[in-house]
């Protein structure tokens, strides 16, 4: 006892010297951090993505990456993202680097175009009245993103993307000044200064980037521009790739199939897949659909769709038309659906007890 006496004594006297040096909290017990790591979500506009998230897209500070090959729908993905939360009332900022934002596909897909405000090179060498040269600089864009996170005035800021960044020494100095591993040289530096703006914000940075050949020949023909220093900026890591979805009279849509590569909010490496329209984005009826027949939800003998007794129809065709026109009927999947993928062995564990409990009974 006069042990613990003398060092719940010293422990007092430390924490005191530290309260005068540092200020008043310097030291918390970890349970009451625990709460603090995520405040909330936004959702993504696919529940598999969701599901696989651990909820959506963290925010309060939480830096995600979504990396993908080219055309593989990381745009649409943001946009949906951004859409999700503007219907909480929260306006959203897009760094458009590469500037080939779709402002009328934004909308299509829900974008309020009145709460977002979008800083594209066009309108960054006007305000600034630069003349001698047609670029923004690397530099440029991130020290803008960290003055947007700074702000604490968006929910989300989107970022079109890490790998269309060009640093400032290769604006000087042309195509004789350009060097392997400048864009890396860069980001070490962005990574710093990006990470001290999230410890600050209460917003979402969302950024993009996209897979480039490995120039190296060895292991991993792709890799990830921008070196490794993003990588430890990361608290979500969403990796996303294609595959067309054709018929026989033509292309109208992909299938997208992904994974959660890091997560430090979460469990990662969970698989996801979900529906992109051309034109309109995300189409949520298919992943429901697929999640229904996958679960047995939805029965299927032959070519013939069955609930219960009731036929929706034959093939898989039928079946969508039947859906979208009878959304009651779509929302009931969707509860049933949901409830299944948030408590994949409830039922097996109900099961399992009521086994047991016959036998005990017998």
């Amino acid at each position: 006892m006069a042990k613990l006496k003398e060092k719940s004594s010293e422990l007092d006297g430390q924490l005191e010297q530290l309260t005068l040096l540092f200020g008043k909290g310097t030291v918390i017990t970890a349970s009451s951090k625990k709460l603090e790591t995520v405040k909330e979500w936004v959702k993504t506009g696919s529940i598999t993505l969701d599901l696989a998230c651990g909820g959506g897209i963290p925010k309060g500070g939480k830096c995600t990456c979504i990396l993908g090959k080219e055309s593989a729908s990381k745009t649409t993905l943001l946009l949906h993202i951004i859409a999700e939360d503007q219907k909480k009332g929260n306006l959203a900022a897009f760094c458009d680097v590469e500037g080939t934002l779709d402002l009328e596909y934004a909308e299509k897909i829900g974008v309020n175009l009145d709460m977002l405000h979008l800083i594209d090179r066009e309108a960054l060498l006007k305000a600034n009245g630069i003349k001698d040269r047609d670029i923004i600089s690397g530099e440029e864009w991130i020290e803008i993103a960290c003055k947007l996170l700074k702000s604490n005035l968006y929910g989300i800021v989107g970022f079109d993307s890490v790998a269309a960044l060009i640093p400032m020494a290769e604006i000087n100095t042309g195509m004789a000044g350009v060097q392997i591993g400048r864009i890396a040289s860069l980001m070490s530096k962005a990574y710093r200064a990006i990470n001290s703006a999230l410890s600050v914000s209460k917003s979402a940075f969302v950024y993009l980037n996209q897979y480039r050949m490995n120039p190296g020949g060895y292991g991993n023909p792709y890799i990830e521009p921008a070196g490794e220093a993003m990588k430890y900026l990361q608290a979500l890591k969403i990796e996303i790739s294609k595959s067309l979805d054709k018929d026989t009279e033509g292309v109208y849509g992909i299938v997208v199939k992904g994974k959660i590569t890091k997560s430090k909010v979460g469990i990662a490496w969970r698989e996801f897949e979900y529906y992109v329209e051309f034109g309109t984005g995300i189409v949520p009826d298919y992943e429901i659909t697929n999640a229904a027949i996958e679960m047995e939800i939805i029965t299927k003998k032959g070519n013939t769709y069955l609930y219960g007794e009731n036929k929706l129809g034959v093939g898989m065709a039928q079946l969508e038309t039947f859906m979208k026109d009878n959304l009651d009927f779509l929302e009931e999947i969707k509860s049933q659906v949901l409830y299944k993928l948030e408590n994949p062995f409830k039922e097996e564990i109900v099961e399992k007890v009521e086994i047991i409990e016959e036998e005990i009974i017998n």
